[in-house]
Order: C-alpha cells, then sequence, then structure tokens
C-alpha cells in the first residue's frame, strides 16, 4: 500500500491555497467549515453549535442538506456495487 503526505498529494493537483490550507491546516473560513461539517459528522453538537453561532449557519438548513447528501452518497455506493455507473 502506498503511503503519502497530503501535502504532497495536494501540490500536484491544482487547487486554491485556500482549499490546500483548509483540507491540510483546517485554517481559514473553508478550514473553519470543514471542522464544521466533522463535528456535525461525529455529533460533537456543541463544537458544531460554535460554528453555527459564529458564521450564523441555518441548523436546519444544514441537517437538511446533509441527510440529502447521505442518500445521494447511499445511491452511489449501491450503483457502483452493482456495476451501473
Amino acid at each position: 500500500m502506498l503511503v503519502r503526505k497530503l501535502e504532497n498529494i495536494l501540490a500536484e493537483i491544482s487547487l486554491s491555497n485556500n482549499l490546500k490550507e483548509a483540507l491540510i491546516k483546517r485554517e481559514g473560513q473553508l478550514g473553519d467549515l470543514l471542522l464544521f461539517i466533522e463535528a456535525f459528522e461525529k455529533l460533537n453538537l456543541k463544537e458544531a453549535e460554535n460554528y453555527i453561532e459564529k458564521y450564523s449557519i441555518n441548523y436546519g438548513m444544514v441537517f437538511d442538506n446533509y441527510s440529502t447528501a447521505l442518500e445521494k452518497t447511499k445511491d452511489i455506493v449501491e450503483a457502483f456495487e452493482n456495476n451501473k455507473l
């Protein structure tokens, strides 16, 4: 199995510096977004609430979009497993 650092992989891909910093260091507004999503997925609602308040995020919208994303992910996985992609 090949093991490569994320930094090395991202260096080969054309991405904005803001996105690279978010993915590698969890910095900036995109880093906050990633930290919020990770907290939400881990059901760390206290941490997620900090970002909800900081950015005036609509919790209901987040929940609805997250539920939709889970459904679409399930569909993609099922299609892949059934070789329908």
